[in-house]
């Protein structure tokens, strides 16, 4: 590739160029290879549109194209079936490369700069879904379950040195385990933070819980089997009581009779 071919490229991308206008080139490059490199050329264009394949108004808009590029120059004269093709020379093309690097580097500035700014819109929404979705163990448990948070730090802080991860997978197996066995959760995470558990089970609190229940159960016999007594001794006391009422009775009574009788006795022999 020549020096000015590197430059056709580099133009070619400044001003994008379409294919006809590219096929043109090149064209016109080859005739001035059969001249001799020649700066100058002069073409007939009805046989550049037959061996291009194009019409008249496409040889015209291409050429127009290539010279805003700044790659060639031409003139045509009325009447006059030949165009003259004039190439820039190399000084010609260092002019041109200075105004394409201008607008080459402004326009990949911008593409860049744009670019870059997508990224960081993306970085910045991806950093924000990341926080949306950052799982926060102790927050659940504060809103969701009205845990003490002093309990919740407390227990984090034990979690951390015996580093335990707190995961929604923990979390979930943690609230499972209280909700299967009918213990709140804002006990199970004080007593948790009370004797530095990394984890709840309830058997490890099931006697605890039951200790009171059972001894409360003893004091419960205890008493019932005192008031029981009582209320025997008590019973006892009364029949006995009208046990000896109605002994007493009894005995009245035959007290009674045996002084009657003997009156009536006494009262008979009188008589007799």
């Amino acid at each position: 590739m020549n020096y000015s071919d590197k430059k056709f490229w580099q133009l070619q991308n400044a001003y994008q160029l379409n294919c006809t206008d590219i096929a043109l080139y090149f064209y016109l490059q080859e005739v001035r290879n059969v001249c001799g490199w020649a700066d100058r050329i002069n073409r007939n264009s009805a046989k550049i549109c037959v061996d291009l394949n194009i019409c008249s108004n496409t040889l015209k808009n291409s050429r127009n194209r290539l010279k805003q590029a700044g790659l060639l120059d031409f003139e045509s004269k009325n009447g006059s079936p030949n165009t003259r093709y004039i190439f820039p020379t190399s000084s010609n093309f260092d002019e041109v490369d200075g105004e394409v690097d201008g607008k080459v580097d402004g326009k990949v500035d911008s593409e860049v700069v744009g670019h870059l700014n997508k990224e960081q819109e993306q970085e910045q929404k991806q950093k924000k879904n990341i926080k949306k979705n950052i799982f926060d163990f102790g927050k659940v448990l504060i809103e969701n379950y009205g845990c003490e948070k002093l309990h919740v730090a407390d227990w984090l802080k034990v979690r951390k040195l015996k580093k335990a991860v707190n995961s929604e997978t923990a979390l979930k197996n943690f609230i499972s385990e209280c909700e299967k066995n009918n213990f709140p959760v804002k006990e199970a995470v004080e007593i948790c933070a009370q004797r530095s558990w990394q984890g709840f089970k309830f058997e490890w609190v099931k006697e605890d819980i039951l200790s009171p229940l059972k001894n409360t159960r003893e004091l419960a016999n205890a008493e019932y089997q005192q008031n029981s007594q009582r209320l025997t001794n008590r019973l006892l006391k009364i029949l006995l009581q009208k046990t000896i009422d109605k002994i007493s009775a009894e005995q009245t009574t035959a007290e009674i009779f045996n002084r009657v009788f003997l009156r009536i006795v006494t009262d008979w022999r009188i008589e007799n």
